[in-house]
């Protein structure tokens, strides 16, 4: 849904393409996901924060797409372009996710990217409310009830039954 809140933002305020700010605008549309979660957690909640982010979000008449001014893109449109920025900040989020042993990309490692990245604006203001990435990361991890640590690999012969695997690995 981020994603989509994000598409949506960008076409309904006439950006060239999706941003970091209309991520972090669509990271913090539902306060029930993981993100939420650490942000309530981290006593920012989403509510407070999105008010900042868009008093510094450039109207998108006056942004600029390879010297030209942006013209308004229709929602399709939109969703085909990632501005440069926003790529960046998804690859840090599938690295913060690998990191975490995770195989998707959650809310939380979009917070954590954007909150990892001062050059861009939500990096910025989560920055000046006083985070940084390692204390979203921290809180991310603990909500998820997430460890750190490689996964425990277990070699099995083939009598053993499952739950006779899981006894053993406790």
């Amino acid at each position: 849904m981020t994603l989509y809140y994000a598409i949506h933002e960008a076409a309904e305020t006439n950006q060239p393409g999706v941003g970091s700010c209309e991520i972090f605008i669509g990271l913090l549309q539902d306060e029930s996901t993981a993100a939420g979660h650490v942000l309530t957690e981290l006593a920012l909640p989403p509510a407070q924060i999105e008010p900042r982010v868009r008093e510094r979000m450039q109207p998108g008449s006056t942004r600029l797409a390879n010297g030209f001014a942006a013209r308004p893109m229709s929602e399709a449109a939109v969703n085909a372009k990632l501005v440069p920025g926003a790529r960046r900040m998804l690859e840090t989020a599938w690295d913060e996710a690998q990191g975490l042993g995770c195989t998707y990309i959650g809310t939380e490692h979009l917070l954590i990217a954007l909150a990892s990245d001062t050059k861009l604006m939500p990096g910025r203001i989560l920055h000046e409310m006083g985070l940084d990435p390692d204390m979203v990361r921290e809180t991310a991890a603990k909500w998820l009830g997430a460890d750190t640590n490689p996964p425990l690999t277990l070699r099995t012969t083939s009598h053993e039954s499952p739950s006779v695997r899981k006894k053993e690995a406790r």
